[in-house]
C-alpha cells in the first residue's frame, strides 16, 4: 500500500514538471512570432547604426570626391567587421524563414502532404526516402494513451493527456531498428527491403 502511495506521488510529481514543461513550450509556441518581430526590429535598428555611423564614408558627385570620417567614442557604434557580417546574415535569413511555411510535429518539419521532414528520418534513424505520416505518429501516441492502464492513470490524475513529451523520433528508432532484426534473422538479408505476397 506504501509503495503504491509513493509511485502514485512520483507520477504526479512528474506530471506537476511535465505540465510545467508544457506550459514553457507552449508560452513559447505562442509567442514566437512577437519573439521575430523584436528580433527584426533589432536587426533592422542596428543595421541603420552600422550604416549611420560606418567609419569610412565616401561620396561621389559632379567627378569630385568627398571623403568623410567619423568615429564616435560611443562603444555602441563601433561594431566589428564579424558582427556586421552576422547581422547581415541574420537579417536574409530571417527573410528566407519568413518566406518558407513548415509546418511541425512532435519537435520535426512536416511537409504540406503531411510526411515527416528529413530531420525527423535522421533523428529516428531511417532512410532518408522513407515517408511516413504524421497521423501516423498520431495513432502510435492515441494508442498508447488509451492503454487500460494509463487511460485509468489519467483519470485518476485529472489530467488528459498522461504522456506529455514523448520523444517520437526515438520511439520510431527503436520500431525500426527492432523490425531490421526481425528481418535480417528471418530472412539473413540485410538488404531486404520489399516482400512478396504468398
Amino acid at each position: 500500500m506504501i509503495t503504491q502511495i509513493i509511485i502514485l506521488y512520483f507520477h504526479k510529481q512528474k506530471l506537476i514538471k511535465n505540465s510545467k514543461i508544457s506550459f514553457a513550450n507552449t508560452f513559447l509556441k505562442q509567442n514566437a512570432s512577437k519573439l521575430n518581430e523584436i528580433q527584426s526590429a533589432n536587426s533592422q535598428t542596428l543595421v541603420r547604426s552600422e550604416v549611420l555611423n560606418s567609419t569610412n564614408i565616401s561620396n561621389t558627385s559632379n567627378n569630385t570626391n568627398f571623403s568623410i570620417s567619423s568615429k564616435t567614442s560611443s562603444p555602441n557604434y563601433d561594431i566589428s567587421s564579424e558582427f556586421k557580417n552576422s547581422i547581415y546574415t541574420l537579417k536574409y535569413k530571417q527573410a528566407d524563414i519568413s518566406n518558407t511555411s513548415t509546418n511541425t510535429a512532435y519537435g520535426y518539419s512536416v511537409d504540406k502532404d503531411g510526411y515527416m521532414g528529413s530531420d525527423f528520418n535522421k533523428a529516428a534513424g531511417l532512410p532518408e526516402d522513407f515517408k511516413i505520416h504524421k497521423s501516423t505518429l498520431d495513432e502510435i501516441k492515441k494508442a498508447a494513451e488509451n492503454e487500460p492502464y494509463i487511460a485509468d492513470m489519467k483519470q485518476y490524475f485529472g489530467v488528459s493527456e498522461y504522456y506529455t513529451n514523448i520523444d517520437m523520433a526515438e520511439t520510431i528508432k527503436q520500431y525500426y531498428n527492432q523490425f531490421n532484426q526481425i528481418v535480417n534473422h528471418t530472412f539473413n538479408d540485410t538488404n531486404k527491403t520489399s516482400f512478396t505476397e504468398t
